[in-house]
């Protein structure tokens, strides 16, 4: 170990002289840190939809959450919110080390019309039954947690109507993570309108401001003012914790107004920050957004089958089939009124 002692001879009012402007410099790192968005935390927002189909509007929105260190995060008690929407995650939710955790409304994620497949959790998750707060968590090394806000108590809307976040026309969204100290995790921004991620012209918006926690006042997890938690959920948050919504100046931009049914917010690389985002056509709830969405196959005169090229040539009159196998638990489906 060094000798942290002054050498004799350096005399002791040079140090004390020093002492000021190394408190001086220790204060303004401090204060400067705070001032604007720092780097990203360890746990990220890496996708989400703003327009899930038929559910538009109605809390079939999702979030996923990325871990981009090699162990499990507990996020008991981290909160993600637009300002207006917002979910306490439960006490005893963790996210898998580089894996991910899937914040979703079962009402309208795995039903009969919905667009993912009901098998997605258990083959994601490991198996397993959901707490009563909603809280799958990964086993047996799987990758992906999942958050039902259905019944979980941990959001200011009134189920099953949970969760949204603004799409098109206009609207667009911040959303920002929270980790259980109320310091910022990770903020994305969406979309180009005025009344969402331009909302207060772009500029921060306080917690306490009209324009922020208004929507359910007195609801499950906020008074109208302040984000508070509750006790169902093992999360009782100090009113002096500061969930204000940074400018958008200092948030990362996920993209324009997104219009297309079920197209998501993905990043090209999971949980990097400097790989920019994308409009995902295919979602990948709980999975490597890098992942296929789709295989096209031929097959001609039942002789031989093969991915398909963008083009091919026929020769006479042949029978020609196509197969799309269709990938990350997506499906496809009339809607419901039948008509596509």
């Amino acid at each position: 170990m060094k000798n942290l002692n002054p050498p004799p001879f350096l005399k002791r009012d040079k140090i004390l002289k020093k002492v000021p402007w190394i408190f001086l410099l220790l204060f303004a790192v401090v204060f400067f840190s705070n001032s604007t968005l720092s780097a990203q935390g360890s746990v990220v927002i890496n996708e989400f939809i703003a327009d899930p189909g038929n559910y538009d509007g109605q809390g079939a929105e999702w979030t996923e959450l990325y871990n981009t260190t090699g162990s499990d995060v507990d996020l008991s008690c981290w909160v993600l919110t637009d300002g207006e929407e917002i979910i306490v995650i439960p006490s005893g939710t963790t996210i898998p080390a580089n894996g991910y955790l899937v914040i979703y409304n079962s009402n309208f994620f795995a039903c009969a019309n919905c667009n993912w497949d009901a098998s997605i959790f258990g083959d994601l998750s490991g198996g397993g039954t959901p707490t009563a707060n909603g809280i799958l968590n990964a086993n047996g090394g799987a990758s992906t947690s999942f958050l039902d806000l259905a019944n979980c108590n941990c959001t200011n809307q009134t189920a099953p109507f949970a969760v949204t976040w603004d799409n098109g026309q206009g609207d667009g969204d911040r959303i920002v993570l929270f980790d259980d100290l109320a310091v910022i995790s990770d903020a994305v921004y969406s979309g180009d309108g005025a009344g969402g991620s331009q909302m207060n012209g772009g500029a921060a918006i306080p917690e306490n401001s009209s324009g922020y926690t208004d929507a359910q006042a007195g609801g499950n997890v906020d008074n109208g003012i302040d984000i508070l938690g509750n006790a169902t959920i093992g999360c009782m948050l100090p009113a002096a914790n500061d969930y204000s919504l940074p400018a958008i100046s200092t948030m990362e931009f996920a993209g324009p107004d997104e219009v297309g049914c079920t197209t998501s917010y993905s990043r090209n690389t999971d949980g990097d920050e400097t790989s920019g985002w994308f409009s995902d056509d295919w979602p990948s709830p709980g999975q490597s957004n890098e992942t296929e969405d789709f295989e096209i196959f031929v097959v001609v005169s039942g002789d031989y089958t093969e991915t398909a090229p963008n083009e091919f040539d026929i020769c006479g009159e042949v029978e020609v089939e196509f197969e799309v196998e269709i990938y990350g638990y997506n499906r496809v489906y009339e809607d419901n009124d039948g008509d596509n």
